[in-house]
Parts: C-alpha cells; structure tokens; sequence
C-alpha cells in the first residue's frame, strides 16, 4: 500500500462489499508498525474481519479473512516471501491450504523458491493446496506481450516444480493478463504474473470454482477474484 494508503484502504474496502469477499489476498503491503493496527480496526469498522500480516523485506503479503465465514490458521514457515495458512468455511465443506507467495526476482533465487516449496509439499502431497500471488514469471510464451521474450529458463523451472508438486494452473476467466507498465508504443508490455495454482486433487473437489481477472483500480496490476458459480 506503501505512500498511498488511505486511498488503497479505501480499495480494498470497496472490494470486500462489492464481492462480498470471505478472504482477501494483498502483495507488497508495506505494512509495519501501528500501522498493521490502523488498517486491521479500519477494515473492521463495517465488516467483521481479521487479518495476518508478513513483512518481506521491502513488499509485505497479507491475508484477510471474514469471522463469520472463514477460519484460517497460520503455519510456521521458513521464508519471509510467502504467508502460509489453512482455511475452512464455515458454510460449506471447503477446506484448503493456501499459500500467498510473492516469488523472487532473481532466476537463481526463484529456483531454490520453488525447490523449498517442492520438498515441503512432499510431505503434504494428498492435500488440497492453493498456491497465489505474484510468480514473477510466466508459464507460456503467450503470458507476456512487449519487451524481452528470454524466459524458457525459468518457465521451464515453474513447469517442473508444477508436474513434481501435482499442481495446475488455474486458468483465469476475463482479461487475459494481469499486469502491465502503463507504458506507450514500443515500451508497452503485458504479462500475466499474478496466477493461481491448485493441486489436482483440488480442482477434483472443486469443480464449480472459478478464477476471474476484474478490472485495475489504482495500480497496474488487476485483482483476480476465485468465486463459486451461481453466487
């Protein structure tokens, strides 16, 4: 949220009523100090929300979810670029783990993420897992549009730590790419960064889920919104 709080406070209060939220997934908060205690009691001023906060490095991930609906438990993990939690509804039979990931930029660096991420699953591999954020690469050529093409490194990173962990990727319903550099001519470039990935098993379960990119609101990137069909 960084210099411009108040205005993207104002966001995402907009977004847990017009969506009628049960969790919120948020990257590169920025939020440390009293303010994780001023946005915590504004957010909670007309809904009844709580929220975990983890500071990495200059970014900061952050999960919300609404009391009434939602319980969500916070897992020890080691890395301070991904919140790790357990949800279940208190509504329906949905339970999941969820993983808000915000990957590093470096290839090297993303490499070891994902290898991290890999050995942990292995222990959990007949779970339901949710794996969302901001992948800092792309899954096929298509995900990017402008700029520099050299990515087969790492896509081919991303696709083994996929095939190796049993996950997919969610294919998101509405615009095609989630972010861009809000630039002109030759120097405009559109990527699909953000991405959600499920375990098979998940995608089994969950058939009548979906995965829909929504409008930019004061940033460059777009909100991806998982709702049940019919709702």
């Amino acid at each position: 949220m960084g210099s411009n709080f108040p205005k993207k406070l104002k966001v995402v209060r907009i977004m847990i009523r017009k969506h009628k939220l049960d969790f919120l997934i948020l990257q590169e908060t920025k939020i440390k100090g009293g303010r994780q205690d001023n946005l915590k009691r504004r957010i909670q001023r007309k809904s009844n929300f709580d929220f975990i906060n983890s500071l990495c490095r200059s970014r900061g991930l952050a999960l919300f979810w609404n009391l009434n609906t939602i319980v969500a438990h916070r897992i020890p993990f080691d890395s301070n670029i991904c919140l790790y939690v357990r949800i279940s509804s208190k509504i329906d039979a949905f339970s999941s783990f969820l993983l808000n990931i915000y990957a590093p930029n470096k290839i090297a660096n993303r490499k070891m993420f994902w290898k991290l991420l890999k050995a942990h699953r292995a222990s959990f591999i007949t779970e339901l897992w949710i794996i969302v954020g901001d992948f800092n690469t792309s899954l096929e050529m298509e995900d990017k549009m402008g700029g520099r093409l050299n990515l087969k490194r790492s896509m081919v990173d991303l696709r083994y730590f996929l095939n190796e962990t049993k996950m997919i990727d969610l294919t998101c319903k509405g615009s095609k790419f989630t972010c861009s550099n809000r630039q002109y001519g030759n120097n405009f470039i559109q990527r699909i960064l953000e991405k959600m990935v499920v375990s098979t098993n998940w995608r089994e379960n969950y058939q009548n889920i979906e995965l829909i990119c929504l409008p930019r609101i004061s940033s460059n990137h777009r909100p991806i919104n998982l709702f049940k069909e019919g709702k």
